[in-house]
């Protein structure tokens, strides 16, 4: 890949290794899958403001 740097692992590599730590059951695994159908692109994201600090 150019640019990538030498010891940098391939995204797609982190997260099949990343799904393999925490969909280790197969109970685990069919609810991570339905969750990412469910989520299906969605994009998550942290308010801006800061509602909670006083």
């Amino acid at each position: 890949m150019p640019g990538a740097d030498v010891g940098t692992p391939h995204p797609a590599f982190v997260a099949e290794q990343y799904e393999k730590l925490t969909a280790n059951t197969k109970i685990r695994l069919a609810s991570y899958r339905k969750y990412n159908r469910i989520l299906n692109g969605t994009i998550i994201s942290s308010p801006e403001s800061k509602l909670c600090e006083k």
